[in-house]
């Protein structure tokens, strides 16, 4: 997190000047300090998983209260969070001669100079990112024929504290599961979401037997519609999705249901079950699996 930070010109967070290589990843900046500036000679930088929130640089034309990019860079921000920064050109971002690459990102709430700034010498390249609720505006200038395509967004990014820097996704948030869909999963396995604070949907099953009745239990997930229940009695594991297609989907249950039974092969030393259950969202489709339980011989089944 770089947080709290002053510049007097440009990057009151973070300053990239001309260094060769650099990786800022999930790092932690707190304090009043003078904002972060790297070295001359950067060519490829990339900012990943972080936060910039309450960064100000003061001067007059400055760029980039959080980050201020300059030439020759080439930078990629991935699943980053900018909040409450302020300068005159880019509350969030600024470039006065830098390139940079977006994705799975959040401007929102910066107090002066609109989400991104740049001069004719800047480029900026965005996808899957929310930019919203910017004093100065959110998709402006040579950016503002981005908006609405490549997965770009301008929503209320519905965060739990914006206000006081609590940069968590709320469970209405339309940047969950609206990340890229070929960028690595969230650390819960669903579909990455724009932001430094993934949302997490993971929820537990576990299954006990009673007089010959396998009975499924399992916690809520925060986002689900409905719950699809999976499995197999004697056949190998597959996932959902994939193999048979939905032949092992026993059944499905409205959200305020999280129990399920069944006697099948239970208590028959010979056979092999197993069973799994899948959120599925408010559009029909599956936001993630449970654990697998049950009692399966490891020659046939398929991690």
């Amino acid at each position: 997190m770089f947080k709290g930070n002053r510049s007097l010109t440009d990057g009151g967070g973070l300053y990239l000047s001309v260094i060769d290589t650099a990786t800022v990843g999930r790092s932690r900046l707190p304090g009043e300090d003078p904002s972060l500036r790297a070295p001359d000679g950067i060519r490829a930088i990339t900012v990943t998983a972080c936060v910039f929130d309450s960064n100000y640089a003061y001067g007059s034309a400055g760029y980039g209260g959080g980050l201020c990019i300059l030439g020759p860079n080439a930078v990629t921000v991935r699943g980053c969070t900018f909040g409450r920064n302020s300068a005159a050109n880019g509350g969030g971002v600024g470039l006065p001669d830098g390139i940079v690459y977006m994705e799975n990102t959040i401007i929102a709430f910066n107090t002066r100079g609109g989400a991104v700034g740049m001069n004719a010498g800047g480029s900026a390249t965005l996808q899957y990112s929310d930019l919203s609720g910017n004093t100065d505006g959110d998709w402006t200038g040579s950016i503002a024929d981005q908006n609405g395509i490549n997965g770009n967004i301008s929503l209320d990014p519905l965060l739990a504290g914006a206000a006081s820097g609590d940069y968590r996704l709320t469970s209405g948030s339309p940047c969950i599961d609206t990340g890229d869909p070929a960028a690595t999963p969230d650390p819960d396995g669903s579909r990455a979401d724009m932001g430094a604070r993934f949302f997490d949907q993971s929820f537990d099953l576990t299954a006990t037997v009673t007089g010959g009745v396998m009975n499924l239990a399992w916690t809520s997930s925060p986002r689900a519609a409905a719950y699809w229940i999976y499995g197999a009695v004697n056949e190998p594991f597959f996932a959902p999705g994939l193999g048979p297609g939905y032949a092992h989907r026993l059944a499905v249950v409205g959200s305020g249901t999280l129990t399920w039974s069944s006697s099948a092969g239970v208590g028959d030393p010979a056979t092999n079950w197993w069973y799994l259950v899948v959120a599925a969202g408010q559009n029909g489709l599956p936001i993630l699996p449970s654990p697998r339980v049950g009692e399966y011989d490891r020659a046939w089944d398929t991690p």
